[in-house]
C-alpha cells in the first residue's frame, strides 16, 4: 500500500509539473486582447462666457484593443483606448489614446498580478453649447491588475490611471480577455 502512495503521488508530481510548466510555456509569446468597462473623467471646464470653471465628473462605457509580447516576467503591451463621451454640465468630452506599456508581472501558477507604467497620446474634444475645443498631447499612464491564464486564453481584470494634461483626473475600469499565440 505504501509503494502504490509513493508511485500514485509521484505521478501527480510529475503531472502537476507539466501542467506547471505549460503555463509558463503558455504565458509567453506575441498576444491580443480587448477589455470593456468604465472611464470616469473629472475636472474644472470653463463656462462659455470664461469666467468661472464649471464642475465636470461624468462616467462613460469605454473600450480597449490592445498587442504586446511577453517575456517571463516583463512584458511590452501597445493598443488604443476610447474612454466614451460622458456628459456633464452641458457639456460633453469625447476622449480617445494610442498607448504603450511596460509591464511587470509577478506570477503564481496561472494567477498573476501586474503592475504597468507607460505613455498615452491622446485626442481630447470638448463640445459645449456654442463651443468646442480639440487639444491632443502625449502623457503618463499607469495601471494594476489582475489575470488568470488558462491555456492560450487569459482574462484580466484591470484599473489604469491616465495623467491626460488637459483633465484633472481620467482613470479606467475595465475587464478584458487575452489570447496568447505560441
Amino acid at each position: 500500500m505504501k509503494r502504490y502512495f509513493v508511485m500514485n503521488t509521484g505521478s501527480v508530481l510529475a503531472f502537476l509539473m507539466v501542467f506547471a510548466s505549460g503555463h509558463v510555456a503558455a504565458d509567453n509569446g506575441f498576444f491580443i486582447g480587448g477589455s470593456l468597462g468604465r472611464a470616469t473623467v473629472s475636472d474644472k471646464i470653463p463656462d462659455n462666457q470664461q469666467v468661472q470653471n464649471i464642475d465636470f465628473k461624468s462616467s462613460d462605457t469605454a473600450y480597449k484593443i490592445f498587442a504586446g509580447f511577453k517575456f517571463s516576467n516583463l512584458a511590452i503591451e501597445t493598443g488604443y483606448v476610447d474612454f466614451g463621451k460622458p456628459t456633464d454640465a452641458g457639456a460633453s468630452l469625447a476622449l480617445t489614446g494610442l498607448d504603450a506599456f511596460g509591464v511587470l508581472h509577478f506570477t503564481l501558477g496561472p494567477l498573476s498580478a501586474f503592475g504597468k507604467l507607460g505613455l498615452v497620446r491622446w485626442d481630447y474634444d470638448l463640445d459645449r453649447i456654442a463651443s468646442n475645443y480639440h487639444k491632443e498631447g502625449t502623457d503618463a499612464a499607469f495601471g494594476v491588475g489582475a489575470s488568470i491564464d488558462l491555456g492560450s486564453l487569459g482574462l484580466r481584470i484591470e484599473y489604469e490611471l491616465f495623467d491626460v494634461g488637459e483633465v484633472n483626473d481620467l482613470y479606467l475600469f475595465s475587464v478584458g480577455a487575452t489570447y496568447t499565440f505560441f
